[in-house]
C-alpha cells in the first residue's frame, strides 16, 4: 500500500479581503537577545505540516529549524550533520529498519505542545504515530561582536551554525 498522505506546505490557505484564497504568510525576521550581540533570524515562510498515523517524511536535512507540534505524537530519528542523507523511502519503512546503514540515529518523540529546535544540517526523518498538525520554521543564528550594530555597520558579523 502507498504511505499515507502527508501535507507539507509553506502555503496556507486562509481568509484574505473575504474571500478563501491562497497566501503566504511572513512574520518577522530577527530576534536579538544577549544584550544585542546575538538574534536568530528567521525564514519568511513558516512550514505547515499535518498527517495520520503512519505518515510522515524521509530523510532530509536543511538549516536550523524550529519545529511547533500542535496535535499528536511524532517520532523523530536525527542524524549527525556528517551523516545526514537526503532519502527516497517512506517514513514508515524508515521506523521499520530501513534508515541509513552507516549510522544509528538518536531517536525522540514530541508530543502535542513540545517544541523541538533541530540543529543547523542535521539530518532527520519524521513519523506521525497520531494524526499530527503542526508548524516549523528554520533560522541562522548570528553572533555580532561587541561595538557593531546589528546591520554590522562598525564590525563584522559571524554566523554560528
Amino acid at each position: 500500500a502507498p504511505p499515507p498522505l502527508y501535507i507539507f506546505s509553506t502555503v496556507f490557505l486562509r481568509t484574505c479581503g473575504g474571500q478563501k484564497t491562497h497566501c503566504a504568510v511572513e512574520f518577522a525576521d530577527a530576534m536579538p537577545f544577549g544584550e544585542g550581540l546575538a538574534e536568530v533570524r528567521f525564514t519568511n515562510l513558516m512550514q505547515f505540516f499535518a498527517g495520520p498515523a503512519g505518515s510522515g517524511a524521509p530523510y532530509h536535512f536543511h538549516k536550523a529549524a524550529v519545529n511547533s507540534l500542535f496535535y499528536g505524537r511524532k517520532r523523530w530519528a536525527l542524524l549527525p550533520p556528517e551523516d545526514a542523507v537526503f532519502g527516497v523511502v517512506p517514513a514508515r519503512r524508515v521506523f521499520g529498519g530501513e534508515g541509513p546503514r552507516n549510522a544509528t540515529p538518536l531517536t525522540c518523540v514530541q508530543d502535542a505542545g513540545d517544541l523541538l529546535v533541530l540543529p543547523d544540517l542535521w539530518g532527520h526523518a519524521t513519523l506521525n504515530l497520531e494524526p499530527s498538525v503542526g508548524l516549523a520554521r528554520e533560522f541562522t543564528f548570528v553572533l555580532r561582536a561587541p561595538g557593531t550594530t546589528p546591520e554590522g555597520e562598525t564590525g563584522p558579523e559571524y554566523v554560528v551554525r
